[in-house]
């Protein structure tokens, strides 16, 4: 693998960055649903796996139909997301088909953020996974944290049986929830 995890850390806030602009764009500009959807393509095309855009489906999202009032409420309640730590593993296992498998590194990333709503942004939201696929890093798998303090993916199946053997993590920001900061202190 040709990437580190401070090029992750770059492409997660590349990501991040690129999900905001998309989002107030649908808000606050006049465009089209086909221009929204021209966008969230070439982001999909660049940043996503086949399995991760479940989390970014919403930027394609036709807003404006919405009362200037209601646009405002909105972008007021926007936040970029936040990267608190970066966990790199070596020989993860995946569960998906052989020639997908065969497309990813042998080391995976697994980010951790927040939401994408001010009252989200403090604390541990969403585990993104990511990987180099075919020469770019891309994110590749998701599980957001239920009410109970615990990771689920909304899809059919998990694509990450295992994560593999921990390498190294990068601490970025301390999170204000405590089991959070727990965790996050363990490293």
């Amino acid at each position: 693998m040709r990437y580190n995890i401070e090029d992750v850390r770059h492409f997660v806030e590349n990501v991040f960055q690129s999900e905001i602009k998309i989002r107030r764009y649908s808000f606050e500009s006049d465009a089209t649903n086909a221009e929204l959807e021209d966008r969230f393509l070439d982001f999909q095309d660049e940043c996503l796996s086949l399995y991760a855009d479940s989390p970014f489906n919403y930027l394609n999202a036709y807003n404006g139909k919405k009362s200037d009032e209601d646009k405002q409420k909105w972008l007021n309640r926007m936040a970029e997301r936040k990267i608190f730590l970066i966990k790199e593993y070596k020989k993860p296992i995946y569960t998906a088909s052989k020639e997908y498998v065969s497309t990813l590194s042998n080391t995976l990333y697994v980010i951790y953020s927040s939401g994408e709503y001010k009252n989200l942004n403090n604390e541990y939201i969403t585990k993104f996974y990511a990987t180099e696929i075919e020469g770019k890093i891309k994110l590749i798998w998701y599980k957001n944290v239920t009410a109970e303090g615990k990771w689920k993916s909304y899809e059919d199946f998990e694509l990450i049986k295992d994560e593999g053997e921990f390498v190294k993590a990068l601490k970025l920001e301390a999170p204000e929830n405590k089991e959070n900061l727990r965790h996050y202190n363990s490293f």
